[in-house]
């Protein structure tokens, strides 16, 4: 063998080489650029409750605070750590009713996320929702007090089919 056949064989061994790499840094590009896209449409479901003065109202919200949808799987409600059971949105109004009978309410709304519902990034879904009569204002900050008694476990996953869970009970 000459110079030049050795040559030839160092070459064409140093482009293998150099497709392998190629080929190596591709996957590598290609899996680190799925993950991220499973990560930045990762959705992150929270509870809230907020208050207003003028009316005066409290409202328990599930906001989606993460960056892609969530399709909700199930959902549960828990009174005093009892998993409120049946229909679910006449079981939470009966057990608000309960919190609610000492004080003046003018309105009390709840609305509930089925199976299958897909909660947008950003979006906030109104659970609860508590007017009072403007003359019982100063009851606000015990309705919030009184509220923490009712807890939700929501299980959800993103569009991807990656499972998670927000529970109240644990924030």
């Amino acid at each position: 063998m000459d110079t030049f056949e050795y040559a030839q064989i160092a070459t064409a061994v140093s482009s293998a080489l150099i497709a392998l790499v190629a080929l190596g840094l591709a996957i590598y590009e290609g899996r680190s650029n799925r993950q991220h896209n499973r990560l930045s449409l990762k959705p992150s479901l929270v509870m809230e409750t907020s208050t207003t003065n003028s009316p005066p109202t409290i409202s328990a919200t599930i906001v989606n605070a993460g960056l892609g949808p969530a399709v909700i799987q199930n959902i549960q409600f828990f009174h005093h750590g009892t998993e409120l059971v049946g229909d679910l949105e006449y079981e939470l109004r009966e057990a608000i009713s309960k919190i609610l009978e000492k004080f003046m309410v003018e309105s009390t709304s709840v609305s509930i996320m089925n199976p299958g519902y897909v909660s947008r990034a950003s979006s906030e879904n109104n659970i609860v929702m508590i007017k009072v009569l403007p003359q019982e204002p100063t009851c606000i900050d015990n309705l919030k007090e009184l509220l923490n008694v009712i807890d939700v476990r929501i299980e959800y996953q993103s569009f991807y089919g990656e499972p998670d869970e927000y529970d109240s009970r644990e924030s």
